[in-house]
């Protein structure tokens, strides 16, 4: 018909100007494409070194580094017995927190390339880690529904947040919903603990006084698995 062929130069045409765009852009080095040619399987997280020079990436039991501006594979760190699930740096570059099914979490010198020091406290698979904002406190998250933090210079742990299991209501029955925290962060001024978890529920945490300070509301989820949860 007329209104679906008018339809079809619509989108070429706004493919046509998005190319143009795209095109423009790469001449003018706004834009740039790293292919991780060194991954073999599903990448499970990712991040920048605070000065952005440097992009961390992880997969199976390895996390590799690539130099943004050539887009090359600089070195690698290997050293979880199973798959990380999470990295991240401390604000000031100097340490890489990885975590992941072996329930360890890693600290590397990453100015020297080499493992610090391992905490241990997790009984299941951690999912998230987040340094504070003065790089003196890690929180960590996982499937054993406990939310952790830990003093870096110390390497011990401080205190342990425990997710209570509750019952949402689905359409048709009602089933419990373990909160297994997937995102955790830090305010800005290192005074609390944002988390988020299975049972889409979002909890702040105070870490001066070591409570737990609110609970965003939930929106009823319909279907089952992590894309089905939302937060009001």
């Amino acid at each position: 018909s007329k209104k679906s062929f008018l339809y079809v130069i619509l989108f070429c045409f706004f493919i046509y100007l998005l190319f143009l765009s795209l095109n423009s852009l790469w001449k003018q080095n706004k834009i740039k494409i790293i292919i991780p040619s060194g991954h073999k399987g599903i990448v499970t997280s990712i991040t920048f070194t605070p000065d952005s020079r440097i992009l961390a990436s992880s997969e199976s039991n390895v996390v590799k580094f690539w130099d943004v501006s050539t887009n090359k594979e600089l070195f690698s760190y290997y050293g979880s017995d199973n798959n990380i699930n999470a990295i991240a740096f401390t604000p000031d570059g100097n340490i890489l927190g990885t975590g992941g099914e072996d329930k360890v979490i890693r600290l590397w010198d990453f100015k020297n390339r080499k493992e610090i020091c391992f905490l241990i406290g997790h009984t299941s698979t951690i999912n998230s880690l987040a340094f504070s904002p003065n790089s003196q406190l890690l929180a960590s998250g996982g499937m054993d529904l406990s939310v952790r933090l830990w003093d870096i210079s110390n390497k011990k742990e401080i205190y342990s947040w425990k997710y209570e299991i509750s019952i949402h209501d689905w359409q048709k029955d009602q089933r419990p919903l373990e909160p297994y925290i997937y995102s955790l962060a830090f305010s800005p001024d290192g005074s609390h603990i944002l988390t988020g978890s299975w049972d889409g529920t979002a909890k702040i945490w105070s870490v001066l006084t070591l409570s737990e300070t609110m609970t965003l509301p939930l929106q009823k989820a319909v279907g089952r698995g992590r894309d089905a949860i939302g937060v009001e």
